[in-house]
């Protein structure tokens, strides 16, 4: 019975409740039906369908078959009274004394864990410090296995109280943990805890390097509105711009109205490039019309407002021109139209002393603005400039505040050769 415990748990994606409906289904069909049953009653209570869960769950404690049963019926039924904001102690202390009666650590240890999670405060602290020495102590593998999630939980009440030294010292055990039973995944969570935490602390440098650390594997957004607020408590708003914009469309399901029209605000949209092994690429959306972008960057008075003034013709299909580009150095840039389609796209050859052909192409297609600049001599810098220079053209068109383009090239330069260097390093 104990083994296909073990094997029912390994059915469970709790990141979507409905595949492991159809798997637990299935397990509920063979000889241990009452067990497979307490899964799924779980499954369906995650969906919320908790009247068709509390059922399932009275099919399975009829069924009988043994005390994991019993524990697991008091376990799942607890839970689901506990997700329609019910008393659900009295389940939990229940599924306790059954599994302490019969030996059964795992499950005692996750009543207990249950139970803390009904507390608050000291309480749940307490809780959860007795079911990590449980866990600790005990024999049984799979019991052993709780430490981690104990502490994560743990390390959360000590940080909801304002101990952030002691949630700290918590979610530094809980990554090792994970690293050692290979759960990579459960690992980055670990490790997002504890450079929240050091920012908290005031260690906002450490808390950064964590942070970029997990940014390529932060599918959902959290990392990367964690390294915006990293940056922001740095003083560097620009950098910070595009992970808390990036944060913004990650986050839309996650998080509630206020925090995501926060990071939306602070953000303004400002997106980072695509860098590969020569090119770098951008697509924004200014809430502007077609031909307004299109007047910004691709007609001599736009670019003068963005970029600088402009010496040539831009409504020949070829020539050349030349910018004098507004920044510290006053550069003189030679240009030649390589092409040119009125409303549509320009494409122009930059020969600044580039070894290489160094083209770029500006395009405007339903409102957006794709900029692509292939064989540039430096992909950083470049992608740094062109970042501050789009983000100064949304800045204009929206009738936001202007930036300054060399105060927010500085701040975005580190990031870029941070971004060339991952793809380099790939």
């Amino acid at each position: 019975m104990g083994v296909f415990s073990e094997e029912l748990d390994s059915l469970w994606d709790f990141g979507d409740p409905a595949a492991s409906e159809r798997r637990f289904n299935e397990a509920a069909r063979g000889d241990h039906r009452a067990e497979a049953l307490t899964q799924l009653a779980r499954a369906v209570g995650l969906q919320k369908r908790f009247d068709e869960a509390l059922q399932i769950l009275d099919e399975a404690e009829a069924l009988g078959g043994g005390e994991i049963i019993r524990a697991r019926v008091a376990l799942e039924r607890g839970r689901i009274l506990r997700d329609q904001g019910l008393d659900a102690k009295p389940e939990f202390q229940k599924a306790r004394s059954i599994s302490e009666a019969n030996g059964l650590e795992f499950y005692a240890i996750d009543a207990v864990h249950m139970l803390a999670i009904c507390e608050t405060d000291e309480a749940a602290i307490r809780l959860n410090e007795e079911a990590i020495e449980m866990a600790a102590k005990s024999e049984s593998e799979r019991a052993r296995q709780w430490q981690a999630s104990l502490l994560n939980n743990l390390g959360w009440s000590y940080f909801d109280l304002g101990d952030f030294q002691r949630a700290l010292n918590c979610f530094e055990k809980a990554v090792p943990l994970r690293e050692q039973r290979g759960q990579m995944k459960e690992a980055g969570i670990a490790k997002w805890c504890v450079g929240k935490t050091l920012r908290e602390l005031g260690r906002v440098d450490q808390a950064l390097e964590i942070q970029y650390e997990l940014l390529s594997a932060d599918e959902v957004g959290y990392a990367h509105e964690e390294t915006g607020e990293c940056l922001l408590a740095l003083g560097r708003e620009q950098a910070a711009r595009p992970y808390l914009a990036e944060a913004a469309v990650r986050l839309r399901d996650e998080i509630e109205g206020k925090r995501l029209k926060r990071l939306a605000d602070l953000g303004c949209d400002s997106t980072f490039g695509k860098v590969s092994a020569n090119a770098i690429r951008f697509t924004r959306a200014p809430r502007a019309g077609r031909d307004a972008i299109w007047n910004m960057v691709a007609t001599p008075e736009g670019i003068a407002l963005w970029l600088g003034a402009i010496d040539g013709d831009l409504t020949t299909v070829t020539g050349s021109i030349t910018i004098l580009i507004e920044n510290d150095s006053e550069d003189a840039v030679a240009c030649r139209v390589l092409d040119y389609l009125p409303n549509q796209a320009l494409t122009l050859t930059w020969e600044a002393g580039t070894p290489a052909e160094s083209i770029l192409s500006l395009e405007v297609a339903d409102r957006r603005l794709f900029l692509k600049h292939r064989n540039p001599s430096d992909l950083a810098t470049y992608g740094a400039a062109w970042h501050s220079a789009l983000d100064l053209i949304q800045h204009l068109l929206e009738g936001k505040t202007k930036d300054t383009f060399i105060e927010n090239y500085q701040h975005l330069l580190p990031e870029y050769r941070r971004l060339v260097s991952r793809q380099e390093t790939r």
